[in-house]
């Protein structure tokens, strides 16, 4: 009858003691137990009829009803069964061990994880201050830039000014050339004429004095009219 067919009030009777569940639980084959309740995982509380004793023990093969004992098992289904509860202890030790190896490993995994992760936000954190430098850089940059181009601009519009200040005195000069050169056209014209005025005054004195020599000649009757 499967296990999961018992249901509260049954009497069951051990079959075999070497399962993990009922060895540590002072039970001998052919022991009466009676089904007191059930819970999840196929688990049972029962009596022990022999001892009195209330336990818990899994429900399986090592049970059998009660009504069902009375016909003897053979020496080979014991131990097929015994083989069978033996094997399925080692496939939940080996089941638990695969279960620990792979939490090791995920712990391994984890701490693995855990350690270039703390990499990456160094590694993220330290770029993230590069690129910070480099902004910071850029921006002095842009600003040195401005700086020149405000330089350049202040230097041309001073060559302009130098430039306009340069012909605006070359003008000048060539002005004041201009107004030189003709000044002393002037004063040359000014001396041409007075020379000629004193060469008309010095002919016109010289007659005046030959004129009077000549009158004082007459007078003193040194005069003669034939010369």
């Amino acid at each position: 009858m499967p296990s999961s067919t018992f249901v509260r009030g049954d009497l069951l009777s051990v079959v075999t003691t070497n399962a993990h569940s009922v060895s540590d639980k002072d039970f001998h084959p052919g022991d009466t137990v009676r089904v007191g309740g059930k819970k999840k995982g196929g688990w049972l509380r029962v009596r022990n009829m022999r001892t009195d004793d209330l336990v818990w023990i899994r429900s399986g093969r090592h049970l059998c009803l009660a009504s069902l004992a009375s016909r003897p098992a053979s020496q080979i289904d014991l131990m097929i069964r015994e083989n069978q509860v033996e094997n399925a202890e080692k496939l939940v030790e080996d089941t638990k061990r695969s279960l620990n190896e792979w939490k090791d490993a995920y712990y391994d995994v984890k701490t693995a994880y855990e350690m270039m992760k703390d990499a990456i936000d160094k590694r993220d954190t330290e770029i993230s201050n590069i690129q910070s430098q480099n902004i910071e850089v850029m921006q002095q940059r842009c600003q040195l830039e401005g700086r020149l181009v405000q330089h350049l601009t202040e230097n041309e519009h001073l060559k302009h000014a130098l430039e306009r200040e340069k012909q605006a005195h070359q003008e000048h000069a060539q002005m004041l050339e201009q107004e030189l050169k003709e000044t002393k056209d002037k004063l040359l014209a000014q001396i041409a004429e007075l020379q000629q005025q004193r060469i008309v005054v010095s002919q016109e004195s010289l007659g005046e004095y030959q004129e009077m020599q000549q009158a004082d000649d007459e007078a003193m009757g040194f005069f003669d009219p034939n010369n």
